[in-house]
């Protein structure tokens, strides 16, 4: 049998590379060629960690080439053990200047893979990642009346290239509201910032 990145490893992976999935990464993203693709096992779906990848130097997934063989790709964003945010549209606007190095990638697309792209790598498509009847009602509301945000042409470009974290209004997961109007529901964050603090100074 193949393991899901045996068609990768002919590459040789970047110096800093130290994991199996950083090995899949590698700086010239043009290498990547159809052959490569079509030895890729079916069912096989890579997510897309720009950021992290670019700061701690392990190249960078050939996202636009990805997209173009209409391969399923999600984004995330790691730990902070590795990323100091945690923000997907932070990582969706990365990796969409990153990938037009190799060729044109839309907002729309880097919406779908932020959200269904995502649902459908973990084999969830369908169920989450959408709005559709029978899926899971998770969601999130998000503001497009700020300064930095304006002039509004198009509300998903405005998403992936003017916007952030921080113009999150509220979030729903399962139906419940876990976040909303800059407070997380259930978590004491002024006990939670203590403890990070305690755990800074070990």
């Amino acid at each position: 049998g193949m393991d899901s990145i045996e068609p990768l490893r002919e590459f040789p992976p970047d110096d800093h590379a130290n994991n199996a999935a950083d090995t899949a990464q590698h700086k010239t993203a043009g290498k990547f060629q159809a052959d490569q693709f079509a030895r890729i096992p079916e069912g096989v779906s890579p997510d897309g960690r720009a950021r992290k990848n670019a700061k701690l130097g392990h190249g960078r997934a050939p996202f636009a080439a990805f997209l173009k063989q209409n391969i399923d790709v999600g984004l995330g964003s790691d730990s902070v053990a590795s990323n100091n945010t945690c923000d997907i549209l932070e990582e969706a606007r990365f990796a969409t200047l990153l990938g037009r190095m190799d060729a044109p990638i839309s907002a729309d697309q880097v919406f779908s893979a932020a959200t269904i792209g995502g649902s459908r790598c973990l084999k969830l498509g369908g169920s989450i990642g959408q709005l559709s009847e029978g899926a899971s009602a998770d969601f999130a509301v998000l503001s497009l009346e700020g300064v930095h945000q304006l002039p509004i042409y198009d509300p998903v470009v405005a998403t992936i290239f003017s916007s952030s974290g921080r113009d999150l209004i509220m979030t729903v997961v399962s139906v419940k509201e876990v976040f909303k109007d800059g407070v997380v529901a259930k978590i004491d964050e002024e006990r939670m910032k203590a403890r990070m603090k305690e755990v800074q100074l070990k």
